[in-house]
């Protein structure tokens, strides 16, 4: 859990960041591709390594992929990141792909205040 004297997550709100594991620190990665929907933060933690997307609405709104992923399957990515976690579980059941280990998610909030984001090992 944070404390007060913990390191907040990037872009993370306080409640979202709750029952997160304590931040040691945070080194923000570089965008592979110009379209990118996601922030990386590589995150050291009380509990070790782990990789912080932060969902960005306004490229994901601007992106012809998941413009095409909304208008033919109904898929809002901000709006469904938090539902990730049974995506990992599915694919781990079902396939021998490799998943990071979930640790947490979140959707974007209805008043566009706290980002969405997906917590891996």
């Amino acid at each position: 859990m944070v404390g007060t004297k913990s390191k907040r997550y990037p872009q993370l709100s306080l409640a979202q960041q709750q029952d997160l594991p304590e931040l040691l620190k945070a080194i923000p990665l570089p965008s592979m591709f110009e379209d990118s929907t996601h922030q990386l933060w590589q995150c050291n933690t009380v509990d070790g390594e782990m990789m912080l997307k932060v969902c960005t609405s306004e490229n994901v709104k601007t992106s012809p992929f998941w413009q095409g992923m909304a208008m033919l399957f109904d898929v809002d990515l901000p709006k469904q990141l938090g539902q990730f976690n049974q995506i990992y579980d599915k694919v781990s059941e079902i396939s021998p792909l490799a998943t990071p280990d979930y640790i947490a998610d979140s959707s974007v909030s209805e008043e566009q205040i706290a980002p969405a984001f997906i917590l891996a090992r």
